[in-house]
């Protein structure tokens, strides 16, 4: 399905119906989940941090939810390149309760590859005066 404003307002769980590709990273905010949801016209989606990772292979339509879990964690740095949409689509990042301050943003506003989007937040919840940056992909 498409992911613009009028499909997400119409289509109830869009985004737990599309094709999704999720990264879970550790770092300084705690755990995120970085999920890229596909879309109509999504051709596939690989993994920057490990060229065997990809969705669309031939038996992708029948095959079942696949995992994989690395022995040694795969090194993501700020800022780093997670994943590769080729043909576009939305990104959502998840983040543990109180670990980040979000900026305000409007809603259907457009995000730029690197724009700041919060800061990590102190142990005790305010915002620490240096601040991280989290970064959405390019669109939506």
């Amino acid at each position: 399905l498409t992911v613009n404003a009028r499909s997400v307002l119409r289509e109830p769980g869009l985004f737990t119906r599309n094709e999704r590709f999720v990264t879970l990273i550790q770092g300084e905010a705690g755990l995120a989940a970085v999920v890229m949801v596909a879309a109509v016209g999504v051709g596939h989606i690989t993994a920057a941090y490990d060229p065997e990772v990809a969705t669309h292979d031939a038996e992708f339509a029948r095959a079942a939810v696949r995992h994989r879990r690395y022995d040694t964690p795969k090194a993501i740095g700020r800022g780093d390149e997670v994943g590769t949409f080729h043909l576009g689509s939305t990104s959502i990042v998840i983040f543990e309760p109180g670990r980040v301050v979000l900026d305000p943003l409007s809603a259907g506003a457009s995000m730029k590859m690197g724009a700041a989007i919060g800061r990590i937040a102190s142990p005790s919840g305010a915002a620490r005066g240096v601040s991280s940056r989290a970064t959405s992909g390019e669109g939506q």
